[in-house]
């Protein structure tokens, strides 16, 4: 998990910059993203099969997919 995990932040680091052409200043925390890959990975339903993580990087946004759902999941509202 970790050499793939660095592999994805390695990824988002080269595609992920902001500012001049020659001013490569990355666009993320590479922490961060290496966190969210990890939370992503360790929160996914492993019981449906072929079912992959999904990255996908936009201009302003970076967005991780996790298959499955959140069965613990509560609204903030209930009591």
């Amino acid at each position: 998990m970790n050499t793939t995990a660095n592999e994805v932040v390695e990824f988002v680091k080269e595609n992920a910059i902001k500012g001049p052409a020659r001013c490569n200043i990355p666009q993320y925390s590479m922490q961060a993203v290496f966190e969210a890959l990890v939370n992503t990975a360790a929160h996914r339903d492993y019981s449906i099969q072929c079912s992959k993580i999904r990255l996908h990087l936009f201009t302003d946004r970076l967005e991780l997919f996790s298959p499955g759902t959140c069965d613990t999941f509560r609204p903030l509202w209930t009591k």
